[in-house]
């Protein structure tokens, strides 16, 4: 860490040094979180968007939002209009001749037309550039997610990073990525001088467990503070205690849910556990009344044993070591 500018180093705090700032002014809010309205998160009740919004209030974060997956859908359930609300969304995006690879961007204060227009050119246009503009003209806070995460199925072009971070105001460190891969990012933004989020991108409900403390009368006022570096974070990165905990929950969500739920998705980025949710997601007790129990069983014992975690956060850090050394960034895990 001793590699990052002052400014910034002194803007990353532990959760006991966050109460003095609080004391000072500066307020919390977690600005990624997904709900049941996400396609790789369960329609568990504690997941509804109006559970997620209850569960804001009670950390007392200054701005809620829920930013699901290419969906809005969330504020037509919960209302666009709720005390402390600021819309959001996390948008899928694949420039294939400026990026390459499939990004990740979150965009608040926008009402349906904006989202439509942007899912319009993130569909059909593919153009970062357009993107990008059509977020400037309309004056929407925007902010580059987890920078080092890459779809499965993608050829990753890390260098395109840079060059991409060099568009957004604001960069996200980000609960559910390896340290490695965060300092990467951190490093990143204090070299062009971009503002950083800390956010959880909870997908099981787990608000609040990272944050970013800021101060503003109104969003807009907070957001800026944030690009300006006028604001502080309290990180958590992707550890094996924490994976552990996300793989549990998946195991104990599955077994207690009302209706099946169709369809493959990614949920931890772990093949064989994705397998395994998708395909009790999509089946019941009824479907399989002897095989079921078993697996459930067998399933919760080796997740308990953290190999998944401990073969997975191994080769994600072995990928950030491999992009640390071709954009020759500096090892500061």
């Amino acid at each position: 860490m001793m590699l990052l500018p002052t400014s910034y180093r002194d803007r990353i705090l532990s959760f006991e040094q966050s109460e003095e700032n609080v004391r000072q002014g500066y307020a919390p809010a977690d600005l990624h979180v997904h709900s049941s309205c996400s396609h790789d998160v369960l329609p568990f009740p504690d997941f509804h968007p109006e559970a997620i919004y209850q569960e804001a209030l009670k950390k007392d974060f200054a701005y809620i939002t829920i930013t699901d997956h290419d969906t809005m859908e969330a504020y037509d359930i919960i209302g666009w209009d709720r005390e402390r609300l600021v819309t959001g969304v996390e948008i899928t995006l694949r420039d294939p001749i400026r990026v390459g690879h499939t990004i990740h961007v979150n965009v608040y204060e926008l009402n349906k037309k904006q989202f439509e227009e942007l899912r319009s050119i993130a569909v059909f246009d593919q153009n970062i550039e357009t993107f990008i503009s059509f977020l400037r003209d309309q004056n929407l806070p925007y902010t580059y997610n987890h920078p080092f995460w890459f779809v499965t199925h993608d050829k990753p072009n890390y260098r395109a990073v840079e060059e991409i971070i060099e568009l957004f105001p604001v960069i996200e460190y980000n609960m559910k990525r390896v340290r490695r891969k965060n300092l990467m990012a951190l490093w990143l933004a204090a070299k062009y001088g971009k503002g950083i989020i800390a956010s959880t991108d909870t997908h099981i409900g787990q608000l609040g467990r990272a944050y970013t403390l800021s101060k503003g009368d109104t969003f807009r006022e907070y957001f800026q503070n944030i690009a300006d570096c006028n604001a502080f974070i309290v990180p958590q990165d992707l550890t094996l205690k924490n994976l552990n905990y996300e793989i549990a929950t998946w195991i104990e969500v599955l077994f207690n849910l009302d209706e099946t739920t169709p369809g493959a998705t990614r949920y931890t980025g772990i093949g064989v556990v994705d397998r395994f949710i998708n395909f009790c997601a999509a089946n019941t007790y009824e479907d399989y009344p002897r095989v079921f129990p078993i697996m459930e069983r067998c399933f919760q014992e080796l997740a308990r044993t953290g190999l998944f975690s401990l073969l997975y956060l191994s080769s994600q850090n072995h990928k950030a070591r491999k992009i640390r050394k071709l954009l020759e960034i500096p090892d500061l895990a």
